[in-house]
């Protein structure tokens, strides 16, 4: 555990969260964190070592895409670069791995904020809404549901994109119903974002999202390396509301990560929904592949 928050539990004598550590322990990664390539505030290599001492097997770097200036989104050229970083720690991590990973920006049209045959390259894709969140409800209805809907999406990030701390900000508004059913359609994930400033989706969506058969993956988003252990909140809130650990991306197909050469880049990482030791079936879809 990172040092400060272990020093915030050792004085207050709590965990870090009521409940959550049963589907916590189910966990064997973190499908999106940050680095200072984009808006995070530490390099690469020290979130993939910060993740692989909490005992995680893999963790999926997921910096932001051009359109969020704001936030040093990659260009295309910026994330090929970054592949090849990424490919190179990997060389010498194992049996840990990093996965390879993009916030994609959602559009006003649905649209994806890259270039697809990047994203064909990419092991996993959260597509998030950052602008624009105050958009007609219809309007945003359609813009997500065609996101979430494309295949090269895997996870639905912060749904609401809402701010519960601080200044604070509104949910978007959005049939949440419809753009539910959209990801159960597509096998698109429902992420259930830890971050204590978000909590996204509210208790009432996530809710509504179990009934409606999603996926879900329970993310950390975090930002510096003492964040990661921030996936406890997420988890707690899928006990809470009765998220079956069986629709929690939890495994990497195939055996896990320890079951990866890192040595040959372009494996399939595929990201099951199943408990460890044993397999039901797949978060990641294989990508159609790109134009040459």
């Amino acid at each position: 555990m990172p040092g400060y928050l272990e020093r915030l539990e050792g004085e207050a004598g709590d965990p870090l969260a009521e409940g959550g550590a049963e589907l916590r322990a189910l966990l064997r990664g973190d499908c999106h964190l940050h680095s200072d390539w984009s808006d995070g505030g530490s390099p690469i290599e020290e979130m993939g070592r910060a993740a692989q001492a909490l005992g995680h097997e893999w963790a999926v770097l997921t910096d932001h895409s051009p359109r969020l200036t704001i936030a040093r989104g990659l260009s295309p050229e910026r994330l090929r670069e970054q592949l090849d970083v990424v490919a190179d720690l990997n060389t010498r991590w194992a049996p840990f791995r990093l996965l390879t990973g993009i916030e994609c920006d959602i559009l006003d049209d649905g649209s994806l904020d890259q270039e697809p045959e990047l994203l064909d390259r990419l092991d996993v894709v959260v597509v998030s809404v950052h602008s624009k969140l105050r958009m007609d409800a219809a309007a945003m209805t359609r813009r997500m549901v065609a996101a979430v809907s494309n295949p090269r999406a895997d996870i639905l990030g912060h749904c609401t994109g809402r701010l519960v701390t601080g200044r604070g900000r509104p949910e978007s508004q959005f049939d949440a119903d419809e753009v539910f059913a959209a990801c159960a359609a597509a096998d698109t994930a429902v992420e259930i974002n830890s971050r204590p400033e978000r909590l996204d989706p509210p208790r009432r969506l996530l809710r509504r999202a179990v009934d409606a058969g999603v996926l879900f993956s329970v993310d950390t988003d975090a930002h510096a390396p003492g964040q990661l252990d921030w996936q406890v909140f997420g988890c707690a809130r899928a006990e809470e509301c009765g998220v079956p650990a069986e629709r929690v991306e939890h495994d990497l197909d195939g055996g896990g990560a320890a079951g990866l050469d890192p040595s040959e880049p372009g494996q399939s990482h595929r990201l099951t929904v199943a408990p460890r030791g044993r397999s039901t079936g797949c978060l990641r879809r294989p990508r159609a592949p790109g134009p040459a």
